[in-house]
């Protein structure tokens, strides 16, 4: 797929996350994945709420955190796992780091 660029900036495109792993409740027809589906409704209602009432002008009020909270919600609220990209990454990151580090700590300890 391609960028449009007319309406989309390379750096501000969400990538998806291609790992398929976790996803307890794949059974829609399961309780507790009718039950998880709810609650996820529920947190898009919740945000658009959030959006609508930070979208009404208040006169002199800073509400840029607000506004970064809620759009890191719409963010993650839209992937298919409960986890920012910058999250996934950062993750990522850490597992190599500690692979990395028993790998090398199991080839230092075989040579004493």
């Amino acid at each position: 797929m391609g960028l449009n660029v007319n309406s989309e900036v390379e750096r501000l495109v969400v990538q998806t996350i291609d790992v398929e792993a976790g996803f307890a409740l794949i059974d829609p027809s399961d309780q507790r994945h009718q039950m998880a589906y709810s609650q996820r409704l529920r947190l898009g209602r919740v945000l658009y709420g959030a959006a609508l009432a930070l979208k009404q002008e208040h006169e002199a009020e800073d509400h840029i955190d607000a506004v970064i909270s809620v759009v890191k919600g719409i963010d993650t609220y839209l992937l298919d796992y409960a986890l920012s990209r910058g999250d996934f990454d950062n993750l990522q990151k850490s597992y190599a780091t500690a692979r990395e580090s028993v790998t090398t700590r199991h080839s230092i300890t075989r040579y004493f």
